[in-house]
């Protein structure tokens, strides 16, 4: 198993912009750390609101969102959970909002 990548330190060190590069390069945001976690697996446990905020906002939030979490099941779950006001910002034409206890872009 992989040791952190720099998405990984980036989440723990809670560095949006650094996320943001990182996954602009495309950066694999699926690769788990020795500890089975992903890096917004790291982030969202860390409560690291900027982090997680990054991801949202980022141009490749559905592709991260939707990959299943080896530690929640799902992101979506975990950011309403751990993370709501995650959940509730705007970003690139969309905005998020609870409906039934799950985050979704309206």
């Amino acid at each position: 198993m992989l040791q952190n990548t720099p998405l990984h330190e980036a989440a723990i060190a809670n560095q949006p912009k650094s996320i943001e590069l990182l996954l602009d390069l495309n950066a694999e945001p699926i690769h788990e750390n020795a500890e089975g976690r992903t890096f917004l697996d790291v982030a969202i446990e860390r409560s690291n609101q900027e982090a997680a905020l990054s991801v949202v906002s980022h141009s490749r939030w559905k592709e991260i969102l939707n990959t299943p979490s080896p530690t929640f099941g799902t992101y979506m779950f975990a950011l309403v959970k751990y993370l709501p006001d995650v959940c509730m910002v705007s970003g690139r034409g969309r905005k998020a909002a609870y409906e039934s206890r799950t985050c979704v872009s309206l």
